[in-house]
């Protein structure tokens, strides 16, 4: 009969949920998106300015750092006679090694108390190095000179006016300060840069100012740095004095302007930046616990962060980061349609992946529903072919096979024990039915020879005809007895003589031993086992015929069966040795299996019931190998 395949109702269940989960996907990140977008910018910007305010500080720290360096190592070389005050050349050569190792100088200068001036200068516009000395002997003008590849003094340059370094900003800051300390910025003599420096007074074994030492870095480096930092379209950074005077910013405008040729420096308050200009009143009121604030700028919204740069030598600056939320929010909203879209084209593929994969999910789980129908009905012959693509489809479909053998072999065995059962009924009746007509024969036997006895009749036949009735009845009421209780289902435990029953056994199988010339060879003590008498006799019944019948349609000469019983350490250990040339089958343990057997017209159900009767009822084992000649059985059991 032709099975149709219903699979649209499982389909329609697996698509109808794979949308509902995918629309439910959407909406929950439709939601969740609406709900944290502004919390994610918010926690995206600060991650981004505490980053930009990490580099900053690790920028300005090193850029800071060489100026008082340079310093404090010409201080050491004054102090130990490694560098000669009154040699000039002596220390211009030291200062340009010096200037040469370190990229952020841009002048390193000694001034004495005559007003005498010697310097290298880097120029802030194409990094050249230059000598400029303002020397007595050279009319104390502030000449500027070529450096030759030696690192000695070229060409004169420039000749600039009258100079006098006692009166400069940088030597009496040393003066009045006494120690290394940072002068305020100022816009460069020779150029309209501007820079910041460091200076400290140098004295004598008295005690006595001899002169100053200096050095100097430009401003410019630290714009040229801020303007490298990803502060997205509209983010701004800048550095400034306390006061609010401009040290360095991000943007294309300059720190400092020009009017009637005099240079002025920018403030946060008056820069060309609206920003800045809205933020300085922020700036004088910021402290550290309104880090990351939230600042509304003609309208938009800005994340402001703010810190303080300082070092040991009096330098403290403002760092200031800007940072609009536009320049983050298009991008989220940007990476969110992208995203929404993306999930979107992913559930109608999905949809449509879903729609042909799930009838080859569907179809083979449908066969099987249709295969355990077919088993359920009593058909173990079906043939399960159900391979797939899909490993789980495929092992399922192995076990659902297994599982059909299992039964099947369980069916059969059923069958077998039901059929053994209702043999022992039926004998049973028929032990009752016969006991009567066999009674009234003995009746008559007694009789005949009560006469012949009372008669003193000594006719040979008549008294041999008497004596083979009476042998012959004992006979049939001892066999009926005996296969009827064999054949009886005992429900309890009881003592048995294991030498007793392998005897009994031997009895009822006597024509077949006789027809065969079976020698049985029987090697057992007297041992008394605990167990159920029927069930151990049926396993000895079935091992035994088992052999018997190898040897016949194997028409083995001189068929022999050695069965030894031994009790070692309360288990009982029986083992049946046969010469009738060993089990064919590989491994040797499968001829317990149903329907598995090397005779042939056999259903194999034999071997395979005297494993379920040793191992289920007298919770034993039982096990076959080949010896010598012929098979090995082996069964243990516990005492």
């Amino acid at each position: 009969m032709t099975k149709t395949l219903h699979t649209r109702t499982l389909r329609k269940f697996f698509l109808f949920y794979t949308q509902i989960f995918f629309l439910l996907l959407i909406l929950f990140f439709s939601l969740f998106s609406h709900i944290s977008e502004k919390n994610s910018i918010e926690e995206y910007k600060k991650i981004i300015s505490d980053e930009i305010g990490g580099q900053i500080h690790a920028q300005l720290k090193m850029f800071f750092q060489e100026a008082p360096r340079v310093l404090q190592i010409n201080s050491e070389f004054e102090k130990i006679g490694s560098l000669n005050l009154a040699n000039h050349i002596q220390i211009q050569q030291i200062f340009t090694s010096q200037i040469k190792n370190y990229p952020y100088l841009t002048y390193i200068s000694y001034g004495n108390t005559k007003g005498e001036y010697i310097g290298v200068n880097r120029s802030a516009v194409d990094e050249k190095i230059y000598f400029i000395n303002a020397l007595a002997k050279e009319k104390m003008h502030l000449n500027t000179y070529a450096l030759t590849p030696n690192n000695t003094k070229g060409e004169l340059i420039k000749e600039g006016e009258s100079y006098n370094a006692t009166i400069r900003p940088w030597y009496t800051h040393a003066i009045e300060n006494g120690g290394n300390s940072w002068y305020n910025p100022y816009i460069h003599a020779n150029n309209e840069s501007m820079g910041i420096g460091i200076s400290a007074p140098i004295t004598d074994k008295s005690g006595k100012v001899v002169g100053v030492f200096s050095a100097d870095q430009s401003l410019v480096k630290i714009s040229e740095f801020l303007k490298t930092l990803n502060l997205q379209k509209h983010g701004v950074a800048f550095i400034a004095q306390k006061d609010g005077s401009m040290i360095a910013t991000s943007l294309q405008n300059p720190v400092y302007t020009t009017k009637d040729s005099q240079v002025i420096r920018y403030t946060l308050a008056n820069y060309p930046d609206k920003r800045l200009v809205a933020i300085y009143p922020i700036v004088q009121t910021f402290d550290k616990s309104q880090k990351n604030k939230t600042v509304t700028i003609e309208g938009k919204e800005y994340l402001y962060n703010q810190f303080l740069f300082e070092d040991g030598y009096g330098l403290s600056m403002i760092v200031g980061i800007l940072l609009a939320e536009e320049d983050f929010s298009s991008g989220f909203e940007k990476y969110i349609f992208i995203w929404g879209l993306a999930i979107w084209i992913f559930i109608i593929f999905a949809i449509f992946v879903f729609n042909s994969l799930s009838k080859k999910l569907v179809t083979p789980i449908e066969k099987l529903n249709l295969y355990t129908k077919d088993i359920a009905q009593g058909d173990f012959e079906i043939v399960i072919e159900n391979q797939t693509n899909i490993s789980e489809i495929n092992e399922l479909s192995n076990s659902f096979d297994t599982m059909k053998t299992k039964l099947k072999e369980s069916f059969y065995l059923l069958i077998a024990q039901a059929s053994f059962t209702n043999i022992g009924k039926t004998l049973s009746s028929i032990y009752h039915q016969y006991k009567t007509p066999l009674s009234h024969i003995n009746s008559q036997v007694l009789s005949l020879e009560a006469y012949l006895f009372k008669t003193n009749n000594q006719d040979v036949f008549l008294q041999d005809i008497a004596y083979k009735m009476r042998k012959d009845i004992t006979f049939m009421d001892t066999t009926m007895g005996n296969f009827n209780n064999f054949y009886k289902n005992s429900l309890q435990k009881e003592p048995i003589h294991i030498k007793e029953e392998i005897l009994f056994i031997k009895e009822m199988l006597r024509d077949k031993i006789i027809e065969l010339d079976l020698e049985i060879e029987i090697m057992c003590e007297e041992i008394v086992y605990e167990g159920y008498k029927n069930g151990f006799d049926n396993v000895l019944m079935i091992l035994i015929e088992n052999a018997i019948d190898i040897f016949q349609s194997r028409k083995t000469p001189n068929p022999k069966l050695s069965i030894t019983v031994e009790n070692k350490e309360n288990t009982l250990f029986i083992t049946l040795l046969d010469n009738g040339g060993g089990i064919t089958i590989n491994p040797t343990d499968a001829i317990f299996n149903t329907f598995v057997s090397s005779k042939k017209r056999s259903s194999g159900l034999g071997l395979a019931m005297c494993k379920m009767l040793v191992e289920k009822k007298l919770e034993g084992t039982i096990t076959a190998s080949n010896k010598k000649d012929g098979a090995c059985f082996e069964i243990v059991l516990a005492q």
